[in-house]
């Protein structure tokens, strides 16, 4: 009986020790900084650098083209430090997305397509279009405003494939963190009602055994009472003293339950002989 109960309780707290494992790596998967939740917030954040910059060069292009119609050193040198500062923003952005993307495609766009057009693009502006506004050299600045005109726009469709391709990429991870959850979920209620079964049949096992027990003493005790209603019964202690007698011993000796408890047979006068047939 000790080594069923020793196995409920066994199966009871593996059971629990699993569920609470469960529960604890459900709650690190989900939580905030959890790796589904990381994930979501990396797809948003490149996201946020696309629109507006800085991984996108729009507001670059908008000042290069403020150029056409500068008029003075001061706006020139104004659109050459707010370009320098948005390149070097530029150039940590990508630095940072180069460490961090992961996914082939989306890797192509970004760092391969979308990042040659822009360093194109600023590399052209800091050579060439820079000193020919310089020089007031309008006829360069046209025909390097059209070519920076190309760059942007190879730069810019890489920049919506990046878009299409991150808003995949996050309906993907949201949908994996909400099917991961919901499995956990199942599997927690699914380990639950395990441990409820095995816990309700290890229960009716051990209390169907104490049934069957019961059933056995009560059996004995049924053939010790028959006993001591057809014959003469007396018990002994390891010394030899009387315990106690039945009715039919005390009857047929004549004697009190008082009167030989305690003492050794052979303190009472009484046949031996009778003594001895009534033990066997």
């Amino acid at each position: 009986m000790n080594g069923k109960l020793l196995l409920l309780t066994g199966v009871y707290t593996f059971g629990f020790l699993v569920f609470g494992a469960l529960t604890f790596s459900t709650l690190n998967v989900v939580q905030v900084d959890g790796p589904h939740y990381n994930r979501i917030v990396s797809d948003k954040t490149l996201m946020a650098d696309f629109l507006p910059p800085p991984a996108f060069i729009i507001e670059s292009s908008w000042f290069v083209q403020q150029i056409r119609d500068t008029t003075s050193s001061e706006q020139l040198a104004n659109i050459e430090a707010n370009i320098a500062r948005l390149k070097s923003e530029y150039d940590a952005s990508l630095t940072n997305w180069n460490n961090n993307v992961t996914d082939s495609l989306l890797r192509d766009e970004l760092i391969g397509k979308s990042q040659a057009a822009a360093r194109s693009f600023f590399k052209s502006v800091e050579e060439e279009l820079i000193p020919a506004a310089k020089a007031k050299d309008n006829s360069r600045i046209e025909a390097l405003l059209a070519k920076l005109d190309t760059d942007f726009k190879a730069h810019y469709n890489a920049i919506n494939h990046v878009v299409e391709r991150n808003k995949e990429i996050e309906a993907a991870d949201q949908a994996l963190a909400t099917s991961d959850t919901t499995f956990r979920t199942r599997l927690l209620g699914a380990i639950g009602l395990l441990m409820v079964g095995a816990i309700a049949a290890l229960t009716l096992w051990i209390r169907k055994s104490i049934l069957a027990q019961d059933l056995r003493n009560a059996d004995f005790a049924g053939q010790i009472a028959a006993i001591h209603r057809s014959q003469a019964v007396i018990e002994f202690d390891l010394e030899g003293n009387i315990l106690t007698a039945n009715e039919n011993f005390l009857n047929t000796m004549g004697y009190s339950l008082e009167e030989i408890k305690g003492r050794h047979p052979g303190q009472l006068h009484v046949d031996a002989a009778l003594v001895q047939s009534l033990l066997e």
